[in-house]
């Protein structure tokens, strides 16, 4: 784990996801906004994800997976271009509205590239 990893319990993960699915569930309701995917950006986002997607109602082939990284083993600073796993294909994300589950949120540099994409 990173020097800096916050550790929780399942727990007080499941009570913040919940609440954070409630803010979302409020936000569409009030705009009109809905989401066609959710896209988890691993690893700590799994679980979170998992009960963010259960509570607004993904289906499992709405969950999409966008593996990217700049850091290292261990490393909490970027270190370089973006390393890319399994993503979504164009067909996946074109013309649809994503929400985008990242359980960390340190420098934001993940999450503006996964916008960008």
């Amino acid at each position: 784990y990173p020097v800096d990893a916050l550790r929780e319990s399942w727990q007080h993960v499941n009570e913040l996801a919940d609440n954070l699915a409630d803010q979302i569930e409020t936000h569409c309701a009030e705009t009109g906004e809905q989401f066609d995917r959710i896209i988890l950006i691993p690893r700590g986002s799994y679980g979170p994800g998992n009960i963010i997607a259960r509570r607004l109602g993904f289906k499992a082939h709405h969950i999409l997976h966008m593996c990217m990284t700049t850091r290292e083993d261990g490393d909490i600073d970027v270190v370089g271009d973006f390393k890319y796993g399994q993503m979504p294909s164009p067909n996946e994300v074109k013309d649809l509205n994503h929400l985008i589950v990242e359980e960390v949120a340190h420098t934001g540099v993940t999450l503006k590239h996964a916008t960008d994409l």
